[in-house]
């Protein structure tokens, strides 16, 4: 494999555990409140707003409430995030 296409398999890689580290972040400023890991997304460009509750059977628990994050376009797009 060369150089290259090494890189772009890494970046990735690395990308997808940089979203849920942000993701997992934004979960916790929601459900403990806790200003110091809002305020360390703030940094970064990451305003955190808590979703709308749109509880369907069909849903997974996981995604139901997910936060929001807004800015600094470091998260990956997904349903819950968007960025600039």
């Amino acid at each position: 494999m060369n150089q290259r296409q090494q890189f772009i398999n890494q970046s990735i890689q690395l990308s997808r555990v940089r979203d849920a580290l942000v993701h997992d972040l934004a979960q916790v400023v929601i459900s403990d409140k806790d200003e110091k890991v809002r305020d360390l997304l703030a940094q970064y460009g990451l305003t955190v707003h808590p979703a709308p509750s749109t509880a369907t059977t069909a849903e997974p628990a996981a995604s139901r409430g997910a936060p929001a994050l807004t800015g600094g376009g470091t998260a990956a797009p997904t349903p819950a995030t968007t960025g600039h």
